[in-house]
């Protein structure tokens, strides 16, 4: 009795110890294991940006966090400015002020009042009058010079226009704002720090939609078509999610003879991307030729 009453509390402790081993929501990815007909995909980000700045300048203000929605156009981060900011009002100020075009503008009509006259006094067909040719010939070199100066301080002022569009640019280039309607996942700066261009300020992800990424035998997946809808299952759940496939990889791992097929997923919940999914795709008795 004793020897029996041991096995049994023996058996009874390993059978627990072996349950309390068990990683927690193990029977929910069994129940994903177990589907039949199904394919072990993950979802991932249907777009990740990792935004860098143009100009290499100390953070003003970080205006999000991670974690925090953003809307396309949202201001995220700004650099110091302030230099850049005044450059750009001198800049404009050049670019408005027509002095330097209006004072060319004047030595060019005298210029062409002092032709005028010596037209009277010297007549070119002939030769003759009380001027020489030289003075005529003067006049009319000078009348030249003129109209080209004003053509220069012309250009010159669209010249400071251009500069002061250049300027704005740099100064747009100071700020990240958001490209797409996303979730902040990380922020690899701070304020007071010196952006480095070359690296990854902010990265912005958008989960709805959502992409769904299975890697399928290459004999399976030649029997599918792109535009056609799967059935997705999230561990543990017996409701089935519609996805449509938008890709497939052009090139068939030929090591595991696994082919990258890619469908997308509406995701208006926002449910975190990275997780694992089952996937059920439609039946096909025949190759499909997929035009991408």
């Amino acid at each position: 009795m004793r020897l029996s009453h041991f096995l049994a509390t023996t058996l009874a402790v390993g059978f627990l110890a072996s349950a309390l081993s068990e990683p927690v929501g193990a029977q929910d990815f069994s129940f994903s294991a177990a589907r039949e007909g199904a394919e072990v995909g993950h979802t991932a980000p249907s777009s990740r940006r990792e935004l860098t700045l143009g100009v290499m300048e100390v953070v003003r203000k970080v205006h999000v966090k991670p974690g925090d929605r953003v809307k396309q156009g949202q201001l995220l981060l700004s650099e110091d400015d302030s230099e850049e900011q005044v450059r750009l009002k001198i800049a404009k100020l050049l670019a408005d002020a027509d002095v330097e075009v209006k004072a060319a503008e004047v030595t060019l009509l005298n210029k062409k009042n002092e032709l005028a006259r010596y037209e009277k006094m010297y007549n070119p067909t002939t030769g003759k009058g009380v001027a020489s040719e030289w003075e005529y010939q003067k006049a009319v070199l000078e009348r030249d010079l003129a109209q080209l100066d004003v053509e220069k301080a012309r250009l010159g002022q669209q010249k400071t226009r251009l500069e002061a569009e250049l300027q704005d640019a740099r100064l747009k280039r100071m700020q990240l704002l958001s490209p797409i309607d996303g979730i902040i996942e990380k922020i690899e700066t701070e304020e007071g720090e010196v952006v480095d261009p070359q690296r990854p300020a902010i990265i912005v992800v958008s989960n709805d939609p959502l992409w769904v990424e299975v890697k399928m035998p290459a004999e399976k997946s030649i029997r599918l078509a792109l535009g056609q809808e799967a059935d997705v299952y999230y561990p543990g759940e017996k409701q089935a999610r519609k996805a449509k496939i938008i890709y497939f990889n052009p090139v068939v791992d030929a090591k595991s003879g696994t082919h990258l097929v890619r469908l997308e997923m509406a995701n208006p919940e926002n449910r975190f991307s990275g997780l694992r999914v089952d996937v059920v795709f439609p039946k096909a008795t025949a190759a499909v030729k997929n035009d991408q």
